[in-house]
């Protein structure tokens, strides 16, 4: 019986996507477990979060407002820290401008500390989701801010693998995900609030640092258009001159 080539495709496809994943797992693992002095933080968007929340699924069409949450997850045993931004639909976009800035917000914290004083490198986990997390804006931003910063700052994305990065911060969200669902009903954004700061309620853990502050959320463009200048062609004035043309009858 012969093989369906569409199987092949997909198990080769399949197969460099495993690799991918190993290898970029690995990178992080070494880079991890030996910091050498940097300061390594991870971030992704959770699913957003309704409200209201009820218990009826014929109403879920008619939520008008979402809830958005963004983790920023600094690794490290001695010192480490996971913050929850939150922001509703209509105070801040979910664009490369609001992931920029709460993670701007995140390095900035992190580097007023005093055990991260000398720190001169930032490496950054991310997926590749185009969209948010790997485009020109972060790619000027991140430039901006090691510049006005004075540090290194790496990003690490499992390029061309999107979506399945092994985040850390997907096991930061089954912390609160698991009683929000047992919440009937969820009215308030403060309700999500409390949930989060009081989910992380075993010995040894670090509870979440949750925030809610839309002044954090910047502009890309406003704070680098003066470090970037658009590349514009010239136009040249001269008339178009028609070199050849078909006529059609």
């Amino acid at each position: 019986m012969a093989k369906n080539p569409l199987d092949l495709a997909a198990r080769w496809h399949q197969t460099v996507h495993l690799n991918t994943c190993e290898k970029y797992k690995d990178l992080k693992k070494d880079i991890l477990e030996n910091p050498r002095g940097c300061v390594a933080l991870e971030f992704d968007y959770t699913q957003n979060l309704p409200l209201p929340k009820l218990n009826n699924t014929s109403q879920f069409y008619k939520r008008l407002l979402w809830q958005y949450v963004f983790n920023v997850h600094r690794h490290g045993e001695e010192h480490p820290r996971s913050t929850l931004y939150m922001y509703l639909e209509g105070e801040g976009a979910k664009n490369s401008s609001a992931v920029v800035s709460m993670v701007y917000t995140e390095i900035t914290a992190t580097l007023r500390a005093p055990q991260f004083g000398t720190t001169a490198k930032v490496i950054l986990f991310s997926d590749a989701c185009g969209g948010q997390n790997k485009n020109v804006n972060v790619s000027k931003f991140l430039s901006y801010v090691a510049q006005t910063l004075s540090i290194v700052i790496e990003q690490v994305s499992p390029v061309p693998v999107r979506g399945h990065s092994y985040c850390h911060c997907d096991i930061n969200f089954s912390h609160y995900s698991g009683p929000v669902k047992h919440r009937a009903r969820i009215t308030h954004w403060k309700t999500y609030m409390e949930i989060m700061v009081a989910c992380k309620t075993s010995e040894g853990t670090v509870p979440f640092h949750v925030t809610k502050d839309t002044t954090v959320l910047k502009d890309v463009q406003v704070l680098t258009q003066q470090m970037f200048i658009k590349n514009t062609p010239n136009r040249r004035s001269d008339n178009i001159k028609i070199q050849q043309y078909v006529r059609l009858r």
